[in-house]
């Protein structure tokens, strides 16, 4: 009987380590992701890139994206977003976050809902 206790014993430890990774997995994955739950296309997208150039009349900010160094303008405007975004505190250089429905995006233009400054912090 004590080998079967310490059976028993290592395979309810290992359970536990088991949904205790997987747990910790979908945390850290979460941490770094923003999604809107529904059904297809419902989920927003993101990516990230350095700021090149601000028209704060206009609501349009000129980035560098970080996936592919590609120039894109990200429209910020008031017609464009759920939300008011100020561009007040973004600056020529910052790197950004932005959020956008895919099919609101074309190869040189995202409307973006939510911006957000990046920064070392984040990533750990």
């Amino acid at each position: 009987m004590k080998g079967s206790s310490k059976r028993l014993l290592a395979g309810v430890a290992s359970v536990f380590l088991l949904v205790l990774a997987g747990t910790a997995g979908i945390l850290i994955s979460d941490k770094n992701q923003k999604n809107i739950s529904g059904g297809s296309g419902t989920y927003w997208s993101q990516e990230e890139g350095k700021i090149l150039e601000i028209d704060r009349e206009k609501g349009e900010i000129t980035i560098q994206r970080t996936k592919d160094e590609k120039e894109i303008l990200l429209d910020c405007s008031k017609e464009s977003v759920m939300e008011d975004i100020t561009l007040n505190s973004y600056n020529t250089g910052d790197q950004i976050r932005y959020y956008f429905w895919p099919y609101e995006a074309s190869e040189d233009r995202i409307k973006v809902e939510e911006l957000f400054k990046s920064s070392i912090e984040e990533i750990f």
